[in-house]
């Protein structure tokens, strides 16, 4: 994937949460170590007999209700909290068709120029919008603004009607 369209591409904030997750060490003498090497990926290891990283052996807090957070190589809990408890998937969907978005733009399927007309469907999806009209025409470049900065029911919709 091109870099103009990987968010991921710049490495700062994997260093950053590199730099921060470092030899902490809680009360209960468990550390999070990390390493890079020179390609500046990631790898972390919890040095922890449980298998569940929550903030009581991690000295880490978060005040959302859920969370958890996983080292992508490994698959190692770096942290949980209450994460096997089933919660509603909100906006989670909405990056599942930016990631499809993304994954046509890399295989060329579609552009940032391409058009998207806004059905009578989209136009009336409630909640998080940009109040786009039926009949409307947006680039997709648009669309992935309105979805990731918006949040946008419609512009959602709206895309994905179009490549319908």
């Amino acid at each position: 994937m091109e870099n103009s369209l990987n968010p991921l591409s710049d490495n700062s904030g994997i260093n950053e949460l590199s730099n921060r997750l470092k030899n902490i060490t809680t009360s209960n003498n468990i550390s999070v170590q990390a390493a890079t090497d020179s390609t500046s990926n990631v790898s972390y290891q919890t040095n922890s007999e449980s298998s569940s990283a929550s903030s009581a052996n991690t000295g880490f807090q978060s005040a959302a209700p859920n969370a958890i957070l996983m080292e992508a190589t490994t698959g190692t809990i770096l942290y949980e909290k209450d994460a096997d408890k089933e919660k509603p998937p909100a906006s989670v969907t909405k990056i599942m068709t930016l990631l499809l978005i993304f994954e046509a733009l890399s295989k060329k399927q579609i552009t940032l120029n391409d058009t998207v007309t806004v059905s009578e469907h989209a136009a009336s999806m409630g909640g998080s919008q940009v109040f786009l009209e039926p009949g409307e025409t947006q680039s997709v470049d648009t669309m992935i603004k309105c979805i990731a900065v918006s949040s946008a029911n419609d512009a959602c919709v709206a895309y994905s009607h179009s490549r319908n």
